[in-house]
């Protein structure tokens, strides 16, 4: 199984969802993101992202 963009979409649509993640991902504290996102070829997937200030 394979990532797709509807993958993508659904855990940014579950970090939104969530008041601390949303004030997180929108804060203007941090000016960069990375993100992975990752199948283990069994159907679960895993997502991180990492936030990055302007220092």
């Amino acid at each position: 199984m394979e990532v797709t963009a509807e993958d993508v979409e659904r855990f940014v649509d579950q970090w939104m969802g969530n008041a601390a993640y949303a004030e997180m991902l929108t804060s203007p504290r941090f000016d960069r993101l990375a993100f992975a996102l990752a199948a283990d070829g069994t159907g679960r997937k895993v997502a991180v992202a990492v936030l990055l200030g302007g220092g």
